[in-house]
């Protein structure tokens, strides 16, 4: 699967370098990703899956909004805890490395494919680690889109990362059960 994917990632960058047009990349990688999980089938077969797991991911946003609105002791499986000996995210650093490398196109698209092989790999074991690469992989696929400096996306991405921890922590403690 994870060679499958990857292999999709870099034929779906290719074809918009290919015609110098990188502004397309993220929708070339995001239609190109959605044909991995359709397999190997037939194409009646594998529109049936596609809707089957578009209802499928209906229905747990659907549940997943209606459980968020319990009380934070019905659905809260305990509290978050720092696992013994577990580090900070590197897949900000790793982005952050990446980016700032005077990489041609060429080289940012094999990053993505690998990063993308990377993340497959991880993701069923340790969501944690492939964090590491889907951090870079979604901002190097940005890059290609849209080029912005360096310090500026990433600062960009902390803010953001920033507010929307804020906004998570002022949900908590508002809808929290008081004792």
């Amino acid at each position: 699967m994870a060679a499958r994917a990857a292999v999709t990632m870099l034929v779906a960058l290719l074809a918009p370098w290919g015609d110098d047009r990188l502004d397309h990349a993220a929708y070339a990688t995001f239609g190109a990703f959605a044909s991995v999980y359709g397999g190997p089938a037939r194409s009646p077969r594998r529109w049936r899956l596609q809707a089957a797991a578009g209802a499928v991911l209906v229905l747990a946003v659907g549940s997943g909004a209606a459980t968020g609105t319990l009380p934070a002791r019905a659905w809260a499986a305990g509290r978050a805890r720092r696992a013994p000996g577990r580090r900070h995210p590197r897949g900000p650093a790793v982005a952050a490395g990446l980016l700032v490398l005077p990489l041609p196109a060429l080289s940012v698209i094999v990053l993505v494919a690998a990063c993308q092989a990377l993340t497959e790999l991880l993701v069923p074991r340790h969501y944690g680690a492939a964090l590491v690469f889907i951090t870079p992989l979604a901002l190097l696929i940005g890059q290609l889109a849209n080029r912005q400096p360096v310090g500026e996306l990433l600062v960009s991405r902390l803010l953001e990362t920033v507010i929307g921890v804020g906004v998570g922590v002022a949900f908590a403690i508002a809808t929290r059960e008081r004792r």
